[in-house]
């Protein structure tokens, strides 16, 4: 549950300066078991991955006929 809550808290604070010109995004988790981590690097690992999501999300629309 540890988990959850941190994930979820991580989110919150990324929604909460999402830009508006982002496309909207479906994510989906999956949690393996690893070690507790911080609050700070969740979140870091959560932008990290919506970016990297984003970029390929653009890039794809862009080769689109």
């Amino acid at each position: 549950n540890a988990f959850k809550r941190r994930l979820r808290d991580a989110f919150r604070v990324i929604a909460a300066r999402w830009p508006d010109d982002r496309p909207g995004l479906d994510l989906v988790l999956i949690v393996r078991p690893h070690e507790l981590r911080t609050p700070a690097s969740y979140i870091e690992l959560l932008t990290g991955a919506i970016d990297r999501l984003a970029r390929h999300a653009a890039k794809q629309a862009d080769d689109a006929p």
